[in-house]
């Protein structure tokens, strides 16, 4: 099981025998967007079980205003925003997530990575800044094997073991469609 702390807020799976109710993850942290999926905007400081029904998440992310989750059966779910837990269509098969401040990518077990969510500075890395509410595929980025999201940027690890990334590009690092850095 992965954990992961990204901006205001922090998400884990829970372990064994979870309170009824639970989705088997629990968060903490700022909460002002429902990030925390309790079904509340209640800023926490312990651990409090993310509501829905029992998902077995196997991996959950925490972004800067939302958090995302894999289910036991390869599909994701989403919240801040939402209140609680929401599936994201047509995704299946995701193997890993990465949450962003204010976007998503999926890595499919196909090796491809898929992203929505705000793109302001070219995250999504489909070469604009138009924010996409579903998820679409990062064209031309295939044979990847790990994802990681910050503000406002994006990296992919890709099985010949080269780094790309798209986004945020303050150090001329990065662009809005995704290159090899590394």
């Amino acid at each position: 099981m992965a954990v992961t702390v990204a901006g205001t807020a922090a998400a884990a799976p829970k372990p064994n025998d979870p309170p009824s109710g639970w989705t088997h993850a629990a968060a903490w942290g700022f909460n002002g967007s429902g990030q925390l999926g309790d079904g509340t905007t209640i800023n926490r400081g312990t651990p409090v079980g993310v509501s829905g029904p029992g998902l077995g998440f196997v991996q959950v992310a925490s972004g800067g205003e939302h958090s995302a989750a894999i289910a036991a059966d390869g599909t994701v779910y989403t919240w801040g925003g939402s209140l609680v837990p929401t599936q994201v269509p047509n995704l299946t098969d995701v193997t890993e997530i990465a949450a962003g401040v204010r976007h998503t990518l999926a890595l499919r077990g196909d090796g491809t990575v898929w992203a929505w969510g705000g793109n302001s500075d070219g995250q999504l890395g489909d070469g604009t800044t138009t924010p996409r509410s579903t998820p679409g595929p990062v064209p031309g980025l295939t044979g990847v094997t790990q994802v990681t999201a910050g503000y406002g940027l994006s990296a992919a690890r890709r099985s010949d073991g080269s780094v790309w990334t798209w986004g945020f590009n303050y150090w001329a690092s990065s662009a809005t469609a995704p290159r090899p850095t590394a």
